[in-house]
């Protein structure tokens, strides 16, 4: 009975070490790569739309999409009966910050002037955006809006588990065959 208790914790690390490590390393790799992450795409959109919506009332232009305009919710306070809150998507701006300058020059002239730029965290810094109304206009009212950051390790985010995923499959296969 002795000794069963004394081999038993050297069973348990020998049936699940190679787990334990690996959640030691999970673990290691996350607290190494807790960093501040910028929402893109869909995340962004879900964030910034109500927001959005709440600040600026019922009709909204915005030079970069922060959701598509099919999603727009309908106001039981809005002032004209069962009429949808307008979001009018203007254009979806990616590229450089050359191809913004492009798409806010005068040359393509609004009929109403947009309201709120929708942007990325790091295509907000572009001093495109800087002084809005100085280089143009037209768009002294508008303002640039981002999504808002959260803190959370790089490896654990969805897109870096499955590119872990893609490169190791072929070497995951091969090592079943092998231990079987």
């Amino acid at each position: 009975m002795n000794r069963l208790s004394l081999a038993s914790p050297f069973r348990l690390f020998a049936d699940y070490g190679m787990l334990l490590v690996l959640l030691l390393l999970c673990l290691v790799l996350s607290v190494l790569t807790y960093s501040e992450q910028h929402p893109t795409g869909t995340a962004a959109a879900r964030q910034l739309t109500p927001e959005i919506l709440r600040q600026s009332g019922t009709d909204v232009r915005c030079s970069s999409p922060p959701a598509r305009a099919e999603t727009t919710p309908r106001s039981p306070t809005n002032s004209r009966k069962n009429s949808p809150r307008r979001r009018t998507v203007v254009e979806a701006v990616r590229g450089e910050p050359r191809d913004a300058r492009q798409a806010f020059a005068p040359h393509r002239g609004l009929r109403r002037p947009t309201r709120r730029h929708c942007l990325h965290a790091d295509n907000a810094s572009w001093l495109v955006f800087a002084d809005l109304p100085a280089d143009f206009p037209k768009l002294s009212g508008a303002r640039v809006v981002t999504p808002r950051s959260y803190w959370w390790p790089t490896f654990l985010k969805s897109d870096n588990l499955l590119n872990i995923t893609n490169q190791i499959a072929v070497i995951a296969i091969l090592a079943v065959g092998m231990t079987w």
